[in-house]
């Protein structure tokens, strides 16, 4: 037996990390849901199941003029404590790229400050674990230091990864290296004949990358989140909080593989 209250605190969950602000409605859903709820024959919920589908990624990197990112990032902006701000080094989301460029930061009659710490709360009651929900707030802040790396060009035309601040934190979030980081969003493989060639990208083509990369990081973070909570919504799931997700490289991870 499922408490109900346990499936309606997946909608904070749902709601943070897929709805945004749009022109037209300030809490819009950007990808298709359907919760199907398993009762018995006297009525009683026996567990749920949510299925997720057609999230909109690109939302993750570009917003349209007057619209925001997932609400996700400016909750952890507006609700991180001094201490937390300072461990995964976030500022306010008027100063991360992926948070401020379409011109709209907040939204009227919106508390991202109270719904960061429902959202919080929400993730508990379902059941992930105080290690998971580290994940997902290394994994967000992650996402907003990668949308803060800059390139440049080099005399031949090839982009290169800017040493600074936010590529460090990038990486250390993510569990990445700074030379894999530069391996990957500078470089391309290409296959000539029987021969793997390393070719340099285009400064343009390396922030491309740089933003693809943060697209599947989040997509990746959503999905586990919503497997967790199906996992915790099961008729037959142990009441008890879900393992953090798997993480690989320095400083525990956050990429969700």
């Amino acid at each position: 037996v499922i408490d109900h209250k346990r499936i309606l605190q997946s909608n904070p969950i749902t709601e943070a990390l897929g709805n945004a602000k749009t022109c037209r409605n300030s809490n819009s859903s950007r990808f298709g849901k359907f919760v199907k709820v398993r009762m018995d024959r006297h009525g009683t919920i026996q567990g749920a199941v949510i299925d997720h589908y057609l999230l909109e990624k690109p939302r993750v990197t570009h917003q349209p003029h007057g619209e925001r990112n997932y609400h996700a990032f400016y909750q952890l902006c507006a609700g991180a404590g001094p201490a937390l701000q300072r461990q995964l080094g976030i500022r306010a989301a008027a100063e991360h790229r992926y948070t401020c460029q379409s011109g709209c930061v907040t939204v009227e009659g919106v508390d991202d400050a109270a719904d960061f710490h429902e959202t919080m709360a929400a993730l508990r009651d379902v059941g992930v674990s105080k290690s998971g929900e580290e994940s997902v707030l290394r994994t967000l802040a992650g996402i907003l230091h990668l949308g803060d790396v800059t390139f440049s060009s080099a005399e031949d035309g090839s982009g290169q990864l800017d040493d600074s601040e936010a590529t460090e934190m990038a990486c250390r979030l993510l569990g990445l290296t700074p030379e894999g980081a530069r391996k990957a969003m500078c470089r391309r493989n290409i296959k000539a004949g029987l021969e793997m060639l390393c070719v340099p990208k285009s400064k343009e083509e390396s922030v491309n990358s740089r933003d693809a990369v943060s697209r599947v990081v989040y997509t990746k973070m959503f999905d586990w989140v919503i497997q967790t909570a199906n996992e915790c919504l099961r008729s037959d799931a142990p009441q008890q909080p879900a393992a953090r997700p798997h993480g690989g490289g320095k400083g525990g991870g956050g990429l969700f593989w």
